[in-house]
C-alpha cells in the first residue's frame, strides 16, 4: 500500500509539474516568440514603441495590483473559506483598470507625443485584462489546478504568432494591428478562464466588503517588494523610452526578454510550492 501511495503521489506530482511548465511555456517561450516575430517584420523604431507601452501598461497593472495576487493564493490554499479572496481581487482588478483606462483616454487630449498618448490606453486595454484575469487564473492555482489556464494560454499565444505571421503575409502588420491582436487574444484569455471556472468549479463573485478591507492591509507588506522587484525588470525600460531613442530601446527590450526566459524553471516550480507551504505554515 504504500508503495502504490508513493507512485500516486509521483504521478499527482509529475502532472502538476508539467501541467504548471505548460502554463509557464506557453506565456514564457510563446510569449517571447510573438514578440520575436513581431520584431522581425517591423522597424526597431516601430517596436521599441510597443516594448515601452507594454512596459508602461505592466507597471501599471503591478500598482493596481497592490500585491493581492500573492496573498489571494496564500488565503485560498489554507481554507476553503477564503475563495471569496479571489473575487474580491476580481472585482479590485476590474474597477482599478476601469479607472486607469479612462485617465488614459484623457491625456489624449495633451499636446505632443500623439502617437503614444493615442495608442498608449489600448495597450493597457490589453495588459489590463491579462490583469483582470489574474485573479481567476489564481483561484485555479491555489487549488493546483493547473492544467485550464495551461491549455488556453497555449491557445491563446499560439493564436497571437499565427495571426501575426497572416497578417505580415498580407503586409498589413504594424503597430495598430499588433494592438489589435494583443486585445483579441486577451479578451479570450479572461473569457476562457470565466467560462471555465463558472462551468466547473465553485468561483463565486460575492464577496464581503470589511474582509476585502482587511485584504487590503494583509497585502500592503508584499506590495513593497512586488514594487521593488518591477523597479528592477520594467522601470529601465520606462527611462530609456524617455530618455533614448526606441531602436536603442527596441534592442534592449529583446536583450532582456531572453535574459527573462532563465527564470523558467522558478516560474514552473512556484505555483505549486506556494499553496503547500500556505498550508504548512
Amino acid at each position: 500500500m504504500n508503495t502504490e501511495r508513493r507512485t500516486g503521489m509521483k504521478n499527482k506530482l509529475f502532472i502538476k509539474l508539467f501541467s504548471s511548465g505548460l502554463q509557464a511555456v506557453a506565456v514564457q517561450i510563446l510569449g517571447a516568440g510573438f514578440f520575436y516575430l513581431i520584431s522581425v517584420y517591423l522597424s526597431k523604431d516601430s517596436f521599441g514603441i510597443i516594448s515601452w507601452m507594454n512596459a508602461v501598461a505592466m507597471f501599471l497593472t503591478t500598482l493596481l495590483g497592490f500585491g493581492l495576487d500573492q496573498v489571494v493564493v496564500r488565503r485560498i490554499a489554507v481554507s476553503k473559506q477564503s475563495d471569496w479572496a479571489a473575487a474580491a481581487f476580481f472585482a479590485h482588478s476590474v474597477v482599478g483598470s476601469l479607472i486607469t483606462f479612462l485617465i488614459l483616454l484623457l491625456l489624449q487630449a495633451l499636446p505632443g507625443h500623439q502617437t503614444i498618448y493615442r495608442l498608449l490606453p489600448w495597450f493597457f486595454a490589453a495588459q489590463g485584462l491579462i490583469y483582470i484575469g489574474i485573479p481567476l487564473k489564481q483561484f485555479l492555482n491555489a487549488k493546483e489546478r493547473f492544467m485550464p489556464y495551461g491549455i488556453i494560454a497555449v491557445v491563446s499565444n499560439t493564436g497571437k504568432i499565427s495571426t501575426a505571421w497572416v497578417l505580415f503575409r498580407s503586409g498589413q502588420l504594424d503597430i495598430h494591428t499588433v494592438m489589435l491582436i494583443l486585445i483579441a487574444w486577451a479578451i479570450f484569455e479572461l473569457a476562457g478562464l470565466l467560462i471555465y471556472l463558472m462551468a466547473k468549479t465553485t468561483f463565486s463573485f460575492r464577496f464581503p466588503v470589511k474582509a476585502y478591507m482587511k485584504l487590503l492591509k494583509e497585502a500592503a507588506t508584499p506590495y513593497l517588494s512586488v514594487l521593488f522587484d518591477m523597479s528592477l525588470s520594467r522601470t529601465d525600460w520606462i527611462l530609456l523610452g524617455a530618455i533614448a531613442t526606441n531602436t536603442i530601446l527596441a534592442d534592449y527590450s529583446f536583450a532582456y526578454r531572453a535574459f527573462e526566459l532563465a527564470r523558467l524553471p522558478m516560474v514552473i516550480i512556484a505555483p505549486i510550492i506556494l499553496p503547500r507551504l500556505s498550508r504548512l505554515m
